[in-house]
């Protein structure tokens, strides 16, 4: 693997949380990168079509915005949260719970205790840093250990560049011309990187950009579709309300009060 220049971009938050006994929760996790480390407790997880049983003293490694369903057991779970932008490799599909080292346990708690000090200055950032490049070493170099080969960036640079360039709406064929790659290429790619074929992916990108418009932007929900590449209103209304069973209008209703949950 060539090293990224920035291995970590940006964190996008550090957190610890309780979940109580026997919650039953259906989600999204935060865009980019993010790993919990489970402190105590025990749940259920569905993620990328497969069924996961986390225990105390595993890792949970989500990828871009993935669905999340969350099945508590009869104790709380508390475990911790570090959301991250990076152009590292993704970890397989398969690799997205397991059991860690003391090692990498301990260094949680560190992150989430030097990032309630992130406002002292340069010096605790270049530490909280440090801290989250030394925990990514360890994961990666567990990762290399087991056999199983962490996906290469080619999926999340496409990604990255479907957002920079704002072509939300751009066919799979249109896609796979523009990376250079056959369509088994760029589908075995996006599978290995997130569990879905490009054209689920595309249309989560899609409506994940979509929320954050509605919520933030300002902009009228003729303005939003027209911004994500939609012929229309009632074609993005159309795909909004079958994917998340609501219709824009309604999304903004529900949620301009909320607090979004980290997950």
């Amino acid at each position: 693997m060539n090293s990224p220049h920035y291995p970590v971009e940006t964190i996008t938050g550090v957190w610890k949380f309780e979940r109580p006994p026997h919650l039953q929760v259906a989600t999204r996790s935060t865009p980019g990168h993010l790993l919990h480390y489970i402190e105590s407790g025990t749940y259920t997880l569905v993620t990328n079509r497969r069924r996961y049983e986390v225990n105390a003293g595993d890792c949970v490694y989500y990828y871009g915005s993935e669905e999340v369903e969350w099945h508590g057991g009869s104790l709380p779970v508390v475990f911790y949260s570090v959301g991250y932008m990076s152009s590292l490799p993704v970890l397989p599909v398969t690799r997205r719970v397991f059991k860690v080292r003391s090692e990498i346990a301990r260094i949680f708690p560190e992150i989430f205790n030097c990032y309630q000090r992130r406002n002292e200055g340069i010096s605790v950032h270049l530490e909280l840093y440090g801290m989250l490049c030394r925990l990514l070493a360890l994961i990666y170099r567990s990762d290399h250990n087991t056999g199983e080969k962490t996906q290469s960036g080619v999926w999340p640079a496409i990604e990255q560049e479907i957002l920079h360039q704002r072509k939300f709406h751009i066919t799979v064929g249109d896609l796979a011309r523009l990376s250079g790659m056959s369509l088994s290429t760029l589908s075995k790619h996006c599978i290995a990187a997130t569990g879905k074929s490009p054209r689920d992916r595309l249309r989560d990108l899609r409506i994940s950009e979509a929320k954050g418009l509605l919520l933030y932007s300002g902009m009228s929900i003729t303005e939003i579709a027209g911004q994500l590449g939609y012929r229309g209103i009632h074609e993005f209304s159309r795909e909004f309300s079958r994917t998340c069973h609501v219709p824009p209008s309604g999304f903004i209703k529900n949620n301009s009060k909320a607090h979004p949950e980290k997950y």
